[in-house]
């Protein structure tokens, strides 16, 4: 059958412009893609362990509380093992002119540290401002007063002598040793919580190109006429070497010098306790908490300043403008002499 020529025309215009109109709509709506609101992503800084201020595997790691272990620095305790370790040491003078050693173990846990030693009233500062857990053996009543009453008494000596052995070769009570790598494990059997949702630490950072610093290789700190700490910077490692009463100081561990990255000094107020030790020598309450004058030693130069601490917070140091003094990423000791104390540096 034949169609009528105008009406085949039609027909194929109509067509043609369909065709037309569709893909006028296709060209339309590719012009004008649907828009989708992502949410964004939080940026979550690199871990970082909080006593040093060095990359950390991963976060959770940096949630454990730290180790703290009291150590003793008499000459018949030397060479100390596992002092090396710590990331950060703090040393006070305690009776008879001689120090001790509170080291805090974190992102380095040992096998074995020691000689552990009796706990002094300026523990009950250093331990919680890091909220740490606190391995020590004995106490005399005014020191066990205060840790009883901060709840520190798990894991001492006492609590926890499973971990705590004695070696042969020294005699007690220079003897008594920590397996610090059980450490966490026994928390976690007598119930002590082994990590915090924050972990405090010092402030690390760069040292600013305007910060009024003298060139300091040499530090001499005469804690008393019995007890002299040196420490000397080696340019080579980026390290301050240490030295006690004239001698090299080593680690039994790896037989290597004591080193830390910073040395900050900090002067404190020594004020008699009511018990005195033994010997009849008078212990010390050591004020670690309000402010005092600072000096902060890293990468050789001298930064003098103050320091600010609470009972619970770390000390926090300014310089003389009130600008915060920054630490060099690594391990720190803390210097503790009284506030007569004369520190030379050059």
């Amino acid at each position: 059958m034949k169609r009528h020529p105008v009406l085949t025309r039609s027909i194929c215009v109509l067509v043609l412009l369909c065709c037309v109109a569709g893909l006028a709509a296709c060209k339309k709506k590719a012009a004008k893609p649907a828009v989708t609101n992502k949410p964004k992503v939080a940026q979550v800084a690199p871990p970082t362990w909080p006593l040093t201020g060095l990359p950390a595997p991963d976060h959770a790691v940096t949630k454990r509380r730290p180790l703290s272990v009291k150590i003793e620095n008499l000459k018949a305790a030397r060479p100390q093992t596992g002092v090396n370790s710590a990331d950060i040491v703090y040393e006070t003078m305690v009776e008879g002119g001689i120090t001790r050693f509170n080291c805090l173990f974190d992102s380095s846990v040992p096998v074995t540290v020691g000689p552990v030693r009796s706990a002094r009233l300026s523990d009950l500062w250093v331990v919680p401002q890091y909220r740490g857990l606190f391995f020590y053996s004995g106490s005399n009543s005014e020191v066990n007063s205060g840790l009883k009453t901060r709840n520190m008494t798990k894991l001492n000596y006492d609590k926890a002598s499973s971990i705590y052995h004695r070696i042969s070769g020294r005699s007690a009570p220079h003897n008594l040793y920590l397996t610090l790598s059980k450490a966490y494990d026994k928390a976690k059997a007598l119930g002590v919580e082994t990590t915090s949702t924050a972990q405090p630490g010092p402030a690390f950072g760069a040292l600013p190109s305007d910060e009024t610093t003298t060139a300091a290789t040499t530090i001499a700190i005469p804690f008393s006429p019995l007890t002299h700490a040196a420490w000397t910077w080696d340019s080579a490692s980026g390290r301050y070497l240490r030295t006690t009463d004239g001698q090299v100081h080593v680690d039994m561990a790896t037989g290597k010098q004591l080193w830390a990255t910073n040395v900050v000094v900090m002067w404190a107020t020594y004020t008699t306790a009511t018990k005195l030790d033994p010997a009849g020598n008078p212990t010390y309450d050591i004020t670690l908490g309000g402010t005092g004058k600072a000096a902060i030693f890293r990468n050789g130069v001298r930064i003098d300043g103050a320091w600010t601490a609470t009972k619970n917070t770390p000390p926090v140091f300014t310089d003389a403008a009130g600008k915060k003094i920054l630490l060099e990423p690594g391990r720190t000791w803390f210097e503790v002499p009284e506030t007569k104390v004369i520190v030379t540096s050059n």
